[in-house]
């Protein structure tokens, strides 16, 4: 094998891409009318985009383009983004805090033990006994709590669908 070839196989492969934010800015205005300006949706529909990891929502817009999520409004949504388009968008977003969410560590866990375990000492009921974790997902107080109840509620549109085409042929 020539020199000049075998250092071009072993040269590293090109840095991906800077994300460019001013055009993810701009292309969020698309994004705001369901997601909200600020990315604090508050219909529990439409996820709150606040907060999130961008790559995290770059994964999400390849999934819905390539069918891998189904979603008929996402799926319309990305289907003309590129690669590019969907970085500049998840990176470029103006990022605003969750409202209301603790910031202090032991006073959510304190939080979720009341939720999930009330306190039974002063004989409070769990949260979590009148209130389910869709309602609690509205608020998206951690994203944990989001992927929990969109796979529930993913789950629950799923069924949905499967059962209502059954029963369309009976």
């Amino acid at each position: 094998m020539p020199v000049a070839a075998a250092s071009a196989a072993k040269a590293p492969a090109a840095a991906p891409a800077k994300p460019d934010l001013a055009k993810g800015e701009a292309s969020y205005a698309m994004c705001a009318a369901c997601h909200a300006a600020d990315g604090n949706s508050a219909i529990a529909a439409n996820p709150k985009l606040a907060q999130q990891h961008p790559q995290y929502l770059v994964k999400q817009l390849q999934e819905f383009k390539s069918g891998k999520r189904e979603n008929a409004i996402m799926t319309g949504m990305s289907a003309a983004l590129s690669d590019d388009d969907m970085k500049n968008v998840a990176f470029g977003w103006p990022k605003k805090a969750v409202p209301g969410a603790a910031k202090d560590k032991d006073l959510v866990a304190l939080g979720e033990r009341i939720y999930c375990g009330g306190i039974a000492d002063r004989q409070i009921a769990a949260c979590a006994g009148c209130h389910s974790l869709m309602e609690r997902a509205s608020r998206h107080s951690t994203p944990l709590e989001w992927a929990v109840c969109r796979i529930q509620r993913d789950t629950v549109d799923r069924i949905s669908r499967w059962h209502s085409a059954r029963t369309a042929f009976k």
